[in-house]
């Protein structure tokens, strides 16, 4: 019977627990509303381009620059169970008209290879992407989880949002407590004898 076991990893959550860099200089770690002007920020029921609004999310605000902006966010390792997903939804933030940014996840094992989970070029274009990723095929394996944000060319108005991203558990299968069997035994009732 599947008994869903619930969150691995909050990325919003847990946003403290990994290690941020903007251009490999290292950030501090992002601040719910004390930072309105960080590179990456904690927020809740901000507007995606489309007008929608996020639950708790990611926001990187990567500064103007004349060269491209790079950051990353690197998670703690976990090990990874058959049918562990990552979900999450991405999208410019509302009224950023020149957005364009490169969003990529990454799994990074224990030797420190980087392999690349999902990416997407995000534009100002009205449209998220809603995002679920089955990690099965890394099954027994100690990985952290990479978000890096860039962006493209001139980094102007490059604001995304990355909303709910989790890590659900697998299912546990369990095996019920087994019920005693009883094996019915038959009632014979003698038939009458009749005598001439």
């Amino acid at each position: 019977i599947p008994n869903p076991s619930g969150v691995i990893l909050d990325l919003y959550s847990n946003a403290c627990g990994a290690i941020w860099l903007s251009n490999n200089n290292p950030i501090p770690c992002p601040e719910f509303e004390t930072d309105p002007f960080g590179v990456v920020q904690l927020v809740k029921d901000e507007p995606f381009e489309n007008g929608e609004l996020t639950s708790d999310a990611l926001l990187f605000a990567l500064p103007a620059s004349q060269s491209e902006m790079i950051v990353t966010g690197t998670y703690p390792q976990f090990v990874v169970q058959n049918g562990d997903k990552l979900t999450f939804r991405t999208g410019c933030l509302l009224n950023t008209p020149q957005c364009s940014t490169l969003v990529f996840f990454y799994s990074i094992n224990e030797s420190g290879a980087r392999e690349i989970l999902w990416g997407v070029s995000e534009q100002q274009d009205g449209i998220t992407s809603n995002v679920e990723i089955d990690l099965s095929f890394l099954q027994g394996q100690t990985i952290s989880i990479q978000v890096e944000v860039s962006s493209l060319g001139e980094s102007l108005d490059d604001s995304i949002l990355i909303s709910s991203p989790i890590i659900l558990q697998s299912a546990v299968l369990f095996t019920p407590t087994a019920e005693p069997t009883f094996t019915p035994t038959a009632t014979f009732t003698p038939a009458p004898t009749f005598t001439a």
